[in-house]
């Protein structure tokens, strides 16, 4: 609708390290078909899956031809274009301090300054412990900050690329602690893993890499970093009200992208007094975690040590 630039290229396939892992992924297209109408997905064995994948690790997967990738910065900085074209205001740099609710609005106020609204929505994703629990009203017990780590290659000729990937899929495995990764617009290979380490991840991201396409030995990497994710207990989204008019989104635990497309029309949906899909979401059980900062931070490592011998061993 909005012509927005970010190299939106269709192909998303899941897969699987073992005969058990591809179990699920069988059911998993069993009931995309026969639960939700869903037609789009192909299971492939790895003969099929060894057509357009250069990696011998995996015993097949699950193709989604109507998924795909995109470039999510660029992504974003088109959805703040469009809305700014349509009269939209964007303050960035103005950290929200105390919402005060008054009769009929909410004073919104900031370090400087405040507004005033009729609705507000918090959507700090995993960054709302750095709000006060006046505002959060302990909303942030609901998710858990993990790590996800990312390397993007140098430039790869078109040979190699097609060496990796030859039909512009991007790629996940189905562990828990899941690897990722995609060719870019300009042939990188962006290869990322969920999990958390106190070492060197950009050494530990193309170790990892090379496990699954020790073809690039001799490429070079680039570029690495990361960032935390908003993780539920039980990888359910949580949306809300706090208030009649205070909204809230978060814990999407990895599907963003998409699903925070999906909140902010939920959410627009309720404002303009039609509830109804959000009510479904309020609806959905996600586990309370109880404790600081420092009981999350030492929750954190040891679910990801849990869930790697989980993703060994399953």
């Amino acid at each position: 609708k909005y012509g927005i630039q970010c190299d939106w290229k269709k192909g998303y396939a899941t897969l699987a390290l073992n005969e058990r892992r591809m179990d699920d992924l069988i059911e998993m297209e069993k009931a995309s078909h026969a639960t939700f109408g869903y037609d789009k997905m192909q299971l492939w064995d790895k003969a099929k899956l060894k057509q357009h994948l250069g990696s011998d690790i995996y015993v097949g997967g699950l193709y989604d031809s109507n998924s795909g990738h995109l470039h999510p910065l660029n992504y974003c900085l088109g959805l703040a274009k469009a809305c700014l074209d349509l009269g939209v205001q964007i303050y960035e740099q103005s950290p929200v301090v105390d919402l005060v609710e008054k009769s009929g609005c909410i004073e919104v106020k900031t370090d400087k300054s405040a507004v005033i609204s009729q609705d507000v929505i918090l959507a700090t994703n995993a960054y709302i412990d750095a709000l006060p629990k006046s505002i959060h009203h302990g909303i942030n017990r609901k998710i858990l900050p993990v790590e996800s780590f990312i390397i993007a290659t140098e430039p790869l000729d078109q040979a190699t690329a097609d060496s990796v990937i030859n039909n512009g899929m991007s790629v996940c495995d189905n562990n828990i602690l899941l690897d990722y990764y995609r060719l870019s617009a300009d042939n990188r290979l962006l290869f990322g893993s969920d999990s958390s380490s106190e070492k060197d991840m950009v050494q530990i991201m193309r170790s990892n890499m090379l496990h699954v396409f020790p073809q690039l030995e001799n490429v070079q990497i680039d570029y690495g970093w990361a960032g935390p994710i908003d993780m539920t207990l039980n990888a359910s989204p949580h949306f809300g009200r706090i208030s009649p008019h205070i909204y809230f989104a978060q814990g999407y635990s990895g599907h963003g992208v998409a699903l925070t497309g999906l909140a902010g029309r939920i959410i627009a949906e309720a404002i303009l007094g039609n509830d109804e899909r959000l009510r479904i979401f309020e609806g959905l059980k996600v586990p309370s975690f109880y404790g600081g900062k420092s009981l999350k931070n030492l929750a954190t490592k040891i679910g990801v040590l849990y869930y790697k011998f989980l993703d060994r061993y399953r």
